[in-house]
């Protein structure tokens, strides 16, 4: 898609119309007085279109409004389209009334003008995207508890991508009639009514104007809801995906009182669709936990100054529980803010909210965009002491571009750094990097710190206003792991190890591809690799491949992997004995090694339930991303897994089969007729990477599951 600055505003500006927007058509001559201001005493006219950028699905319609000033005859402006010859692009009553084509013009969408009849060289224009009818419908959140007379804001979020649905809302319960289950308005917000209904449960649907068959629905709990106790405390996240236009990298924290509120919300978001990145900005919201530990959060975002921006929806999956309250967590964004976004949740330790407490050792890997709006990927380690970073190295594939997409990719191999750092007593951080080799077009940062033992990255490389919009193509982000059981050798890596790796797709027509599987170190700068592969939906299973690697003699943990017929080595940067980051300085691919334990496996490793999640699926939108919780029985079957697709939940059956080696078969049947099958790699009965491998899936992003 080209990126362009209305499809932007598109995605976020104007979140509060609930997703029916305004826009106009084409080949228009009329002359519309518009709204009349006094008089410029220069005499000077100027001419405004209100609102400036907008979205209406195909056959509905939109009000624009011009605003001429100095127009002392009165004579109006004559609206019009700029598209190509012969555009089905809709058209444009006297009152400035658009009524969309049956034809969708998404991105880059259609420019309206409105130009002065006194004085034609006056006019204003406004870009207008036409979306598609939806095919499915479904209500975010998902899930949700409301207070009795409390509120919530629901959205509907529409099936293709880039439908945004004109709905009707209503709600119904079992116990409960009319008012007495809440209302829900045009808009829809919800009002909870005064009194609980027994049971305490309503439907709120949303239905589509156009086929009311098609349609959605939240569940909503109203009271308190027990669950909500299940999130307490601080926690921080990060999350990478696609806007529609380019990648989006997310991150912050925010604090969850246990009681379904969200405060003291901080974060960092970079769109690297061309034009904005937002920094310092301050949001509140709302969650709600599910008895089966799923999850949905809303979280409504504003400048540092307090202006409102936009607002998000999360579906959850959580684990990792310590007394009751979860330490981890998987999430994806897949709502009408056209982001698809997956990433993690932690929760964090304040005692390593300081300088000083962020010290040691780090390896790190980061991925997104460069400059150029090309794939970066990039491995590397640091040393961290007092405010100092020392010893940096990198290897980054992705440079060499320039801004228009000519000349060639290139690679920086090693490139040594140092640089500054600080966290304040909310465990946010900012870094600054200095190189003396190769600059990668990347320096400094904000992190935020889960535990002294891991930070989680976002690039911040502009110098901009703090919660103001910025310019910029480039933006990486990724996880820094401190490291552990060094100085490292070619003997640190021995034994077997399970990676998975993905490869950038660029854009709708590149899906790129995923691969998992395990390698086995001999401790001796030899190794064996045994990989599934998913190439935009080409299958390749049990793919074997010798190799070598070596491990750099400074113990600083960096190496470099040669498989068979891999004309371009891979860089790796150890974590511990086993597991690292790695780069592929040929191609945008990135992954990690983690030591796989518990050998041999059977059915009964896979037991009891899972966080289902998604890794990030850069430069392609076109994905099925998952944040849920798979159950299995430890004898094969999936007795239940449920995900949360489109901010919607669907279950699935499935059976599974172990190998001693902990490679996994799966199958799954969400009902619809078409089983899905999959490939896990165990890293331990907690946790396994997969990916699917049914011939023809196409951008199948690399799932987890763990516990």
């Amino acid at each position: 898609m080209t990126a362009s600055p209305g499809h932007f505003l598109r995605n976020f500006a104007f979140v509060g119309f609930a997703g029916l927007l305004i826009v106009t058509g084409c080949n228009v001559g009329n002359s519309v007085p518009g709204q009349q201001s006094p008089s410029d005493p220069t005499g000077a006219i100027s001419v405004g279109i209100s609102p400036k950028t907008g979205s209406v699905q195909v056959g509905m319609s939109f009000q624009f409004t011009a605003t001429i000033q100095g127009d002392s005859a009165n004579k109006g402006v004559v609206w019009s389209i700029a598209a190509a010859t012969g555009c089905d692009c809709g058209t444009i009553d006297s009152t400035g009334k658009y009524l969309a084509p049956k034809t969708a013009h998404d991105a880059p969408g259609l420019s309206i003008t409105a130009t002065s009849v006194s004085d034609p060289t006056k006019s204003d224009t406004a870009v207008v995207f036409v979306t598609p009818a939806p095919t499915a419908v479904s209500v975010s959140p998902a899930v949700v508890s409301v207070v009795n007379n409390g509120v919530q804001q629901f959205k509907a979020v529409g099936v293709p991508f880039d439908a945004v649905p004109v709905v009707s809302w209503s709600v119904l319960g079992v116990g409960c009639a009319a008012e007495a289950c809440g209302t829900v308005d045009a808009a829809g917000k919800y009002s909870a009514p005064a009194t609980i209904p027994n049971p305490p449960q309503v439907k709120v649907t949303a239905s589509s104007v156009a086929d009311p068959s098609i349609s959605g629905f939240s569940t909503v709990t109203i009271g308190n809801n027990v669950n909500n106790a299940k999130m307490s405390g601080q926690y921080a996240f990060l999350i990478a995906g696609y806007d529609g236009d380019g990648n989006a990298e997310l991150a912050g924290s925010f604090t969850a009182d246990g009681n379904g509120n969200i405060s003291n919300g901080v974060g960092d978001y970079v769109f690297s669709s061309g034009i904005e990145q937002f920094t310092g900005l301050t949001f509140t919201g709302n969650y709600s936990v599910d008895a089966d530990n799923r999850a949905s959060m809303t979280i409504d975002i504003s400048t540092s100054r307090g202006t409102s921006l936009f607002a998000q929806t999360f579906s959850l999956s959580l684990g990792s529980f310590s007394g009751g309250i979860a330490s981890r967590g998987e999430l994806i964004e897949l709502d009408s803010d056209e982001i698809i976004a997956t990433g993690v949740l932690a929760k964090q330790d304040p005692a390593a909210f300081s300088t000083a407490a962020v010290t040691g050792g780090y390896a790190f890997g980061f991925e997104g965009t460069a400059i150029s709006g090309y794939p970066m990927t990039a491995a590397g380690r640091f040393t961290a002491s007092n405010g100092s970073l020392m010893s940096g190295q990198v290897d980054v594939y992705g440079l060499g571009l320039a801004e228009n997409g000519s000349g060639t990719v290139t690679a920086a191999s090693s490139t040594p750094f140092t640089g500054v750092y600080e966290v304040d007593s909310n465990g946010h951080g900012t870094a600054t990097l200095t190189f003396t080799g190769e600059d990668p077009g990347f320096s400094q940062f904000s992190f935020y710190v889960v535990s002294a033992t891991e930070l989680l990255f976002i690039e911040t490389d502009l110098s901009c206003l703090v919660g103001e919009m910025c310019s910029s193509k480039a933006g990486i982000s990724g996880a820094a792991l401190q490291q552990s059981g060094g100085p490292f050798s070619a003997s640190s890596f021995k034994g077997t190890s399970v990676f998975n790796l993905t490869t950038a797709g660029v854009g709708v027509a590149n899906a790129g591809s995923v691969s998992v599987g395990q390698a086995s170190f001999d401790g001796n700068d030899n190794v064996i690799e045994t990989s599934e592969e998913n190439n935009a939906g080409k299958i390749s299973s049990g793919l074997t491949t010798n190799g070598t690697y070596t491990v750099d003699p400074d113990g600083l943990g960096r190496g470099v992997i040669t498989l068979a017929g891999d004309p371009q080595p891979k860089p790796f940067y150890m974590v511990s004995p086993g597991k690292a980051f790695i780069v592929d300085l040929g191609s945008p691919e990135a992954g990690m090694f983690e030591t796989q334990t518990a050998e041999p496996f059977s059915n009964a490793s896979i037991s009891e339930s899972y966080m289902l999640g998604t890794l990030p699926w850069d430069f392609n939108w076109v994905f099925n991303p998952v944040a849920g919780i798979l159950t299995a029985d430890g004898a094969g079957n999936l007795l239940e897994a449920t995900d949360r697709v489109a901010a919607s939940g669907t279950g699935f059956t499935g059976s599974y089969s172990v190998d001693p080696n902990g490679r996994v078969t799966m199958t799954t049947d969400s009902g619809n007729g078409s089983p899905s099958s999959w490939v896990f790699y165990l890293v331990s009965p907690s946790k396994g990477v997969g990916i699917e491998v049914t011939p023809g899936a196409a951008n199948s992003a690399i799932r987890v599951i763990e516990k």
